[in-house]
């Protein structure tokens, strides 16, 4: 998995590209969103649509980095699913605890509206 922060119109974006399936390095996912909140930011946009496979360790993490936020009072916006990322979430019945978008200006966009 690779991970690159970036920020679109203020709003943090973690891109994430290869598979999110649990090895070692997706824990950076985890790291990167705690991070964000270390530094004050409430909601965060995770670009998804390079990811070539989820598997259920890493739909997990994209569990714990929801959770983290919810905690902090902040939100998890999904964008650019692939058709098999968007297929995991709704076989699992995961996609109605997530806020999902198609593209990653209209997550940004959802964002500044909650602000």
């Amino acid at each position: 998995m690779k991970l690159k922060t970036l920020h679109l119109d203020e709003v943090p974006v973690l891109e994430i590209s290869g598979r999110l399936d649990g090895a070692a390095d997706n824990i950076k996912l985890v790291t990167a969103v705690k991070e964000l909140i270390r530094t004050g930011e409430r909601d965060v946009v995770l670009d998804l649509g390079r990811v070539r496979m989820i598997t259920s360790t890493g739909l997990g993490m994209l569990m714990r980095a929801r959770n983290r936020m919810e905690r902090e009072e902040g939100t998890l916006h999904l964008c650019e699913l692939t058709p098999r990322s968007q297929e995991l979430l709704y076989i699992t019945q995961t996609r109605p605890l997530f806020s999902v978008h198609d593209t990653r200006n209209a997550a940004v966009e959802a964002v500044h509206v909650a602000q």
